[in-house]
C-alpha cells in the first residue's frame, strides 16, 4: 500500500536538494502538490533537480547559497520566499562527511579547519536556516522542521568522523531544545535518524567496507532514499501533529548493535616498557 499526502499550498524548503537524500524529498513534495525550494551549495546540481521537477508537472525553485554563512543562508531563502512565497516545512538536509582516500580522519589526524568546516555546515547550517523560516512559521502558528541527523549520531559505527558525529549528535539535542521553544507556537520538530542510504555518498567509502557494514544490519541491505523522503513526509504532515521532539532512527536494524572493532580506524603505537 502506498501512502498518500497531500502538500498543496504548503511551500517547502530542501537545503541540499539537488542530489541524493535531498533531491528524493524534494520531487516527493513536490509530487504531493508542494512547492519546493532547493537550495544547494552545487547550483548546476540544484537547477537540474528542479528542472526534473517542472517537467514532472511540480513546481519548484533553486537557489545557490553555502550554509556555513548566515548571509548565504538568508540570501537564498529571500529568494526562494519571493518566488514561492514564507516557507511552512524545513527539511534540514544539507551536510558533509569529508573522506580521505575513502575514510574519514581520526582525531589523531584532522586538520582542525575540517573540523571546524563541519561543525559550521552541518549544524551551523541548520541554525542559519531555522533563524530565516522559524520566525514566520511561529508568526502563522503552523510549520514543520524536519531535521536530518545519523546514525553516527547514536554510536561508533567506524565510518563517518568525529566531526560529522558530533555535528548529528548536536543536531539531535538542537532538535529536543527547538521543539520545546515552538511547541506552544504550533511548530513541530523532529529529527530522523537515518542509517546508511543507498546514495553516491554511501559508495564513496568503497565496497569492502560497505560490505563489512551489511553485516551488521539485520535487513541485509542499505535504504533507498525515497523511504528516508517517506519518513520525512509523515513527520510534516498532518498525521504527525502530536510528534515533536522526537528523534526517529531508521537503520534497517544497524541500531541494535556495530561491527565496531572490525570498523575501527586508529591504530596507537605503545613503545615496550621501560
Amino acid at each position: 500500500m502506498t501512502i498518500k499526502y497531500d502538500f498543496s499550498g504548503k511551500r517547502v524548503l530542501v537545503t541540499g536538494g539537488g542530489r541524493g537524500i535531498g533531491e528524493k524529498i524534494a520531487t516527493c513534495f513536490a509530487a504531493a502538490g508542494a512547492a519546493v525550494g532547493i537550495l544547494d551549495k552545487d547550483f548546476v546540481a540544484a537547477e537540474e533537480a528542479v528542472a526534473a521537477i517542472r517537467e514532472s508537472g511540480g513546481n519548484a525553485v533553486a537557489a545557490e547559497g553555502n550554509l556555513e554563512y548566515y548571509e548565504d543562508c538568508k540570501k537564498a531563502v529571500e529568494k526562494i520566499s519571493r518566488q514561492i512565497g514564507h516557507i511552512d516545512i524545513l527539511i534540514n538536509n544539507a551536510a558533509i562527511s569529508p573522506k580521505h582516500e575513502g575514510r574519514s580522519h581520526s582525531v589523531l589526524e584532522m586538520d582542525p579547519v575540517e573540523w571546524q568546516t563541519v561543525m559550521a555546515v552541518n549544524l551551523g547550517g541548520a541554525f542559519n536556516m531555522i533563524k530565516q523560516v522559524a520566525p514566520r512559521m511561529v508568526e502563522k502558528g503552523w510549520g514543520r522542521i524536519v531535521n536530518i541527523s545519523s546514525v553516527g549520531s547514536l554510536f561508533y559505527a567506524g565510518l563517518a568522523g568525529a566531526h560529522y558525529s558530533a555535528s548529528k549528535a548536536a543536531i539531535n539535542s538542537l532538535t529536543r531544545t527547538l521543539a520545546g521553544e515552538f511547541g506552544s507556537c504550533g511548530v513541530t520538530v523532529n529529527a530522523i535518524v537515518p542509517g546508511r542510504v543507498a546514495t553516491p555518498m554511501a559508495s564513496g567509502v568503497g565496497a569492502a567496507t560497505n560490505e563489512s557494514l551489511l553485516l551488521s544490519i539485520p535487513l541485509g541491505r542499505f535504504a533507498a532514499a525515497v523511504e528516508v523522503a517517506g519518513l520525512v513526509m509523515f513527520v510534516a504532515s498532518e498525521e504527525a501533529a502530536y510528534m515533536t521532539g522526537e528523534t526517529i532512527p531508521m537503520t534497517g536494524g544497524l541500531s541494535l548493535g556495530s561491527l565496531t572493532k572490525n570498523l575501527s580506524k586508529t591504530s596507537i603505537s605503545r613503545a615496550p616498557d621501560a
